[in-house]
């Protein structure tokens, strides 16, 4: 092979080489597609006895993965699109919860602004980055069992300042009580209406904040409730 063959080829390599890293470099600074692992949405109902109203807040969570780390997730949008219903989460308004290796991003306190019932149907969660990349899932929301209740007391009424009380509620029935990072503390067996624990005490007093209680029953069918 002579020289200026040599040169030719050399030159082909050279060029391969070049496309080769240029693709390389095109591909790291390619920004990272976010993903939603999992959500959890919840329709929390709240009734107030002096006003004798109900009101419904929505809690959404999303577990969130990007290569570019959760610091680079910029808004998460909720969206109901058949009614343009929507909010927006930031870091000045979201919450932050990590468990192990997941990172859940979101919120218990969405409403509308005069408190009235959500719109029921499918809602779409929307996870953007600072570079414009989105993930998206979606949930349903079921009619409501309280808001538009005609009764006063149609569902079990829980009173959450002592002595604290359950009422509208079959006996016995079980509370499970978790802290305010969604961990599970201990459970009760209660046979009355009244609910006693040296656990249920201020923060100031007690050895550790509870935060969440689930009841749990059977009525007179034998059904879980």
């Amino acid at each position: 092979m002579d020289s200026s063959a040599l040169r030719r080829c050399s030159s082909v390599i050279n060029f391969v080489l070049w496309m080769l890293g240029l693709v390389i470099v095109l591909v790291a600074c390619q920004p990272s597609m976010p993903t939603i692992v999992q959500s959890f949405t919840q329709l929390n109902h709240s009734y107030n006895p002096e006003s004798k109203k109900w009101k419904e807040t929505l809690s959404v969570w999303a577990q969130v993965q990007n290569k570019d780390g959760w610091t680079d997730i910029q808004k998460i949008i909720i969206r109901h699109p058949k009614t343009e219903v929507w909010w927006k989460l930031d870091k000045s308004n979201w919450a932050f919860r990590q468990q192990g290796e997941a990172i859940w991003l979101g919120t218990n306190f969405l409403k509308t602004v005069d408190d009235s019932p959500l719109p029921k149907g499918t809602w779409s969660i929307t996870v953007v980055t600072k570079a414009g990349q989105t993930s998206e899932t979606e949930f349903t929301l079921a009619a409501p069992i309280g808001v538009e209740k005609k009764q006063e007391y149609d569902i079990p009424i829980f009173h959450s300042h002592p002595p604290f009380r359950l009422d509208h509620f079959p006996l016995p029935y079980l509370v499970w009580i978790y802290d305010s990072q969604g961990n599970f503390i201990s459970s009760l067996q209660q046979n009355e209406h009244t609910i006693v624990s040296p656990l249920l005490t201020s923060p100031e007093k007690g050895p550790q904040q509870v935060r969440w209680l689930v009841f749990y029953a059977k009525n007179s069918l034998g059904e879980g409730v």
